[in-house]
């Protein structure tokens, strides 16, 4: 009987989510040029698919939701514990071609940590995923409430970043609205991305860097064809 009591308590401060993400090395059905094409994978295929998406589960991939509403001691949204995916979800009609879905419960006091806006999340696998989404739903005390984040973002193993990697709800504001408790982590989040100027940039960076326009001549042919830097244009591209 305690027991039960016990479970429903911790059930109400559950939090459930959804997690959509796509491998790196998806199937590419257009890749399969006949039926027996696809008969000739059968259900090895099937269970291959299954195992490669177990990767994922036991503590491949942890997640920290970020509150929106409740400042921890120096103003920033409190962090919430770390979680992990727990299962597949075989089934799911907004799924599309390629894209796998994962479910994950965070531990979560609404009454301390009030309503969830941003979360962390780390790779602990060598090889990087495309997180597409994660839905949040069943939040203590706001049984109707459902949160959307929509990432589209390459995730690499975590010891790449410098900082760990963010994402904020699907939820837009104009600077002088945005919740207390996330404009730190805003600014922390554009300082990151314009990177400081130094080193090279690497695959798994996501700098928008500046360089000037110098594709003028063709100085690797003959020293002859080379030309100068066009002015002072710039452009910028995102890596």
């Amino acid at each position: 009987m305690f027991s039960g009591v016990t479970s429903l308590v911790n059930r109400g401060h559950k939090i459930k989510g959804t997690v959509v993400l796509m491998r790196k090395n998806v199937l590419d059905i257009n890749s399969l040029t006949s039926a027996q094409g696809l008969i000739g994978q059968g259900l090895g295929f099937v269970g291959s698919t299954i195992d490669n998406l177990t990767a994922f589960l036991g503590r491949s991939v942890s997640l920290h939701l970020i509150s929106a509403t409740k400042p921890d001691g120096n103003g920033k949204g409190k962090v919430g514990k770390s979680t992990f995916l727990e299962g597949i979800i075989s089934s799911l009609p907004t799924l599309g071609a390629g894209q796998s879905a994962f479910t994950i419960h965070f531990e979560w006091d609404d009454g301390e940590m009030g309503i969830p806006g941003a979360f962390y999340i780390k790779n602990f696998m060598q090889t990087e995923f495309f997180l597409l989404t994660l839905t949040l739903e069943d939040i203590p005390n706001h049984a109707n409430l459902k949160i959307h984040f929509v990432c589209n973002s390459w995730i690499y193993n975590a010891k790449n970043y410098k900082t760990d990697r963010i994402f904020f709800s699907n939820k837009t504001y104009l600077p002088s609205d945005t919740p207390a408790p996330l404009v730190k982590y805003r600014e922390d989040e554009l300082k990151n991305l314009r990177g400081d100027g130094k080193g090279e940039r690497k695959e798994y960076d996501r700098i928008y860097d500046y360089d000037v326009y110098n594709d003028l001549g063709n100085p690797d042919s003959n020293e002859k064809y080379a030309r100068p830097v066009l002015g002072r244009i710039y452009f910028t591209f995102p890596r």
